[in-house]
């Protein structure tokens, strides 16, 4: 299939744009400076089916790819999402698929675990409090070599926060950082201990988010 791509100006995204880079390059601790990320938008749920080459359901309102981020036309969100659009939602989503492209900078190009991948990517867009908060987590570790809507709407980015909340940043982007070396999940496991000093499971993990909670 073949797509025609044409310049479109926008002050609103392109200021978007500007603020999520400069706010993630001083989260992420990466100067990018050159090939900076492109914002492809799709006008109609149709151009987006077109382009997966399937039928997208009504959730799916963007991505990222290389240096690419592709969003559904904000002046469509309503019609052709479930979504409700304001500003400060579309900011957010676009500060979300950026923060996509820096993770796959630290991890050298890694794009598991995906419940880690999702997790940062909502945390640093600062997406987790549209979420209701969890009594306990017992699902965000099966998405480690698979993904799927669930990610985004259960334990993910809870998971991130507390580990940010308890250890810092900078144990987060170590392990992310580790990933280049790492080729399954036990070894990721394994350097997830070396970081943290505790095994990466849904006993310790509850445990840890009681204690914050007390």
């Amino acid at each position: 299939m073949i797509f025609e791509l044409k310049p479109k100006r926008d002050t609103l995204i392109e200021n978007m744009r500007k603020k999520a880079m400069n706010e993630l390059k001083k989260f992420w601790g990466i100067r990018w400076e050159k090939n900076i990320p492109r914002i492809i938008v799709w006008k109609t749920r149709k151009d987006i089916n077109n382009f997966k080459q399937q039928q997208t359901k009504d959730w799916f309102i963007g991505e990222a790819n290389g240096r690419n981020v592709f969003l559904l036309d904000r002046k469509n969100f309503d019609k052709e999402s479930c979504h409700k659009y304001s500003n400060e939602k579309y900011y957010k989503l676009i500060k979300h698929e950026l923060s996509h492209l820096f993770f796959e900078i630290l991890s050298g190009g890694k794009e598991t675990p995906y419940w880690l991948n999702e997790g940062i990517t909502l945390y640093s867009a600062d997406q987790i409090n549209q979420f209701p908060p969890i009594n306990g987590f017992s699902n965000f570790l099966t998405y480690h070599s698979n993904s799927g809507g669930d990610i985004y709407f259960k334990e993910s980015g809870f998971a991130v926060e507390l580990l940010i909340k308890n250890f810092g940043k900078r144990k987060i982007l170590k392990l992310i950082k580790s990933l280049s070396t790492i080729n399954s999940e036990k070894e990721f496991k394994q350097t997830f201990k070396k970081i943290y000093g505790f095994n990466l499971n849904y006993k310790e993990m509850n445990k840890l988010l009681k204690k914050c909670r007390k």
